[in-house]
């Protein structure tokens, strides 16, 4: 029996606030439990989504990389194809720039093939750079002599810098650096 007085004692010496508190703290603490792990859901759920997110996006970089990676070689191709092979030692630019311009039509015709081809992964300047190339080509075939000549190189020309743009683009894109750095603990 002393034992059950010691506990009444007990609870009356912390009293009943003491006994409110603690049935406050217990409820308190599920309270907060349940917040947190409500909370916890979230921020998984968030960084899933934005996991997903970048992993599309590095596919999608991926897919347009191997495109420009494409592109640049099918431009390089197409702009030696554009040249006639070296056939004699004393072959000039004009004796080149000759066989181009008899070839203006077909140069059209290939350039405005790979540019429908490529439209969608070509960088803007790279597009208004094969245009520029493709309307000279197009006005050329319809001038003799000199102005299909003028023709004939603007378009070279601008055919030879869309190849160095292409492929300095690929060549950025293939340069990335990964560095971790571990800390020791």
């Amino acid at each position: 029996m002393d034992e059950l007085a010691n506990g009444f004692n007990w609870l009356n010496t912390l009293g009943i606030p003491a006994a409110i508190s603690g049935v406050f703290a217990f409820i308190g603490k599920r309270y907060l439990d349940k917040r947190l792990n409500e909370e916890k859901s979230y921020l998984e759920h968030v960084l899933n989504q934005k996991r997903e997110i970048q992993k599309q996006q590095l596919k999608n970089s991926e897919f347009i990389f191997h495109k420009q990676y494409e592109a640049s070689q099918e431009l390089y191709l197409l702009r030696r194809s554009l040249l006639p092979e070296y056939r004699t030692p004393d072959m000039d630019w004009e004796d080149a720039m000759e066989f181009v311009s008899e070839n203006l039509g077909i140069s059209a015709e290939q350039l405005n093939g790979f540019l429908g081809k490529y439209f969608t992964v070509l960088s803007p300047n790279i597009v208004e750079l094969l245009q520029k190339a493709i309307n000279a080509a197009e006005e050329g075939q319809f001038f003799s002599d000199k102005p299909s000549f003028i023709a004939a190189n603007a378009m070279y020309k601008s055919v030879e810098e869309c190849s160095s743009l292409l492929k300095s683009e690929v060549d950025g894109q293939r340069r990335v650096e990964i560095k971790f750095s571990m800390k020791a603990k």
